[in-house]
């Protein structure tokens, strides 16, 4: 299957309108684009973190199940999560919004 770049211009395109991704001029951490099939012969954009998770420090403790987590957080009994969209949904914090800036063929983002 060949990678149809109107496809990925389409994906950054729903990011940038919900606001997920901005533009940025300059980072000191630049991740690369990868783009990964989907059974359903879509496509899906993703962003090759290993260089900043080898930079990261280990959390020896493993991370709670997102949803216990939220209800936790926000003191309720349900939360709903849209697989459908991925890791696209909770904000990154404004201090460390740089680490996750990616690169596209035309141009550089973030979270």
């Amino acid at each position: 299957m060949n990678v149809n770049l109107k496809e990925i211009v389409k994906e950054l395109q729903k990011l940038l309108n919900v606001n997920f991704i901005y533009p940025v001029s300059e980072s000191y951490w630049v991740s690369p684009l990868v783009i990964v099939p989907k059974k359903n012969r879509n496509w899906r954009v993703c962003i090759d973190y290993r260089e900043l998770n080898i930079a990261t420090l280990s959390e020896h403790f493993p991370l709670p199940f997102i949803d216990k987590f939220l209800d936790t957080l926000a003191r309720k009994n349900i939360s709903f999560l849209d697989g459908f969209s991925g890791y696209n949904q909770i904000q990154v914090t404004p201090k460390d919004q740089d680490k996750t800036t990616h690169t596209f063929p035309w141009g550089t983002y973030a979270y």
